[in-house]
């Protein structure tokens, strides 16, 4: 992982929220690069955005007319988690037990949901995979999100999953397919400029 520079890769994720009757599906692409940048971009069913550059948090949907920081009582917090994602998929990690309570055991990865709509649903099938959860000891992520799961791929060992359990109980699942390492990123791939 010394060479990687960036990395680009699709999601197709399931959210369990306390306000919806059923989980929600939906896909799109995560873009990382080197230092600190990244793209969190959902495709389907609907369009919205979320960037990490220069230090600053920027979102849009598919509604909204323009570019807007993040909300400021939860900017830093996204902010912190999206730079440690960045860290975690460059194999970056830092002290992370310093900053999380860690435990590891090798599982089996969850079958990702169908897809949405007919939408395609990225190719990871049920796997064994070393999966870390992480229990944050910073009182900022902790506000936020009582527990975080990674799970690397045995074959390639590379993070293929990510389950996020936020404060008020709500779950995002996520998982990667199509990594595909050094892409060519254009020069406004982290600018927070055009739709979402």
């Amino acid at each position: 992982m010394q060479n990687v520079e960036s990395v680009r890769l699709t999601f197709v994720s399931e959210k369990k929220l306390q306000v919806l009757d059923k989980p929600f599906i939906s896909g799109g692409v995560i873009i990382i690069a080197r230092p600190d940048q990244v793209r969190f971009q959902t495709d389907w069913p609907y369009r919205s955005c979320y960037i990490l550059h220069a230090g600053k948090v920027f979102s849009r949907n598919q509604t909204d007319a323009q570019w807007r920081s993040a909300d400021l009582d939860r900017a830093q917090a996204i902010q912190t988690i999206l730079d440690q994602f960045a860290s975690w998929a460059l194999d970056k990690t830092g002290d992370i037990a310093g900053d999380y309570t860690v435990t590891m055991a090798r599982s089996q990865l969850e079958s990702q949901p169908a897809s949405a709509a007919g939408r395609p649903t990225a190719a990871v099938q049920p796997a064994i995979v070393d999966l870390f959860t992480l229990i944050p000891r910073d009182p900022v992520v902790a506000k936020a999100v009582t527990q975080i799961e990674l799970g690397f791929s045995l074959q390639t060992h590379q993070l293929i999953f990510i389950a996020i359990v936020s404060a008020d109980g709500d779950q995002s699942s996520f998982w990667f397919d199509q990594i595909d390492v050094n892409p060519h990123l254009t020069a406004t791939c982290f600018e927070p400029a055009g739709p979402a």
